[in-house]
């Protein structure tokens, strides 16, 4: 579902809504959302940049096992950064909210396929789902995307 909302310096984003997922997040007009086939993850980016090189919001929701913790979660998200990119190294983890919930955010840089890249990812855990959004942006175009990924984080919502 897409709805029009205001975000600072009132810039007109546009609203994504899963259901499935149990998120919703806003995106600047001048970006897309593309959602994967179970309706558990989109991918936001700006329209016009370069595929190869463009920055990357992803929000994603999924199951996590019972008795699972977000303190265990702060082992498992490097673990997993470290399967998924190259030379990833994590620079700082702290705490955060996402959509109102106690969360953590980290930190980091790595390499994707033969791209610097520099990032970070927020998650928390709700209803027996872990929820994510993750920004990456090739390293020399990280300052430029870096106000409007923080502002994307601050739109996420739970439905």
């Amino acid at each position: 579902m897409l709805v029009m909302v205001t975000v600072a310096r009132a810039e007109t984003y546009l609203g994504y809504e899963s259901q499935a997922a149990g998120f919703g997040i806003a995106y600047p007009k001048t970006w897309t959302a593309t959602e994967n086939p179970g309706r558990t993850a989109v991918v936001l980016f700006e329209k016009t940049s370069n595929p190869a090189t463009r920055a990357n919001v992803i929000a994603s929701s999924g199951p996590t096992s019972p008795g699972v913790r977000l303190d265990d979660y702060d082992r498992i998200m490097p673990k997993l950064f470290d399967l998924m990119f190259e030379n990833y190294k994590q620079h700082l983890k702290q705490p955060t909210t996402l959509g109102g919930a106690a969360a953590r955010m980290l930190l980091f840089e790595a390499i994707q396929g033969k791209m610097p890249i520099v990032g970070f990812i927020a998650y928390t855990l709700r209803n027996g789902k872990v929820f994510t959004v993750m920004f990456f942006s090739k390293r020399d175009k990280y300052d430029g995307y870096r106000q409007v990924s923080g502002n994307i984080l601050g739109t996420f919502r739970f439905l």
